[in-house]
């Protein structure tokens, strides 16, 4: 009996599986946004607009190196990241470079 309840089992969860190439159903639309996401930054947009004069007097506040460290964090929620671009200029060319002596330059 054991053997066909495993059987039994192993059909079940290749049915519930959801086929590759299968579409999306369910959930969120592609492109809607999360509520509580927008939400929160509503909610903090007010509590700096609220609080801007003090936020601003304890920004002067700090010392100048403490200044540096929060408008560097804070740049990254204003300027886009910049990231390391590599580019080859060769491809797999070997390249031979020669030292001219000083004497033989004209």
């Amino acid at each position: 009996m054991k053997s066909k309840s495993k059987v039994l089992l192993d059909f079940t969860i290749k049915n519930n599986m959801k086929q590759k190439g299968t579409p999306k159903t369910g959930g969120r639309k592609k492109g809607t946004p999360n509520r509580t996401t927008q939400e929160m930054k509503d909610l903090l947009k007010d509590f700096i607009s609220s609080n801007l004069d003090q936020l601003q007097s304890d920004f002067e506040s700090l010392e100048p190196y403490k200044r540096f460290e929060a408008l560097d964090k804070m740049m990254k929620y204003v300027l886009p990241t910049r990231s390391d671009v590599k580019q080859e200029f060769f491809d797999k060319q070997q390249i031979t470079i020669f030292e001219i002596p000083k004497d033989n330059r004209s």
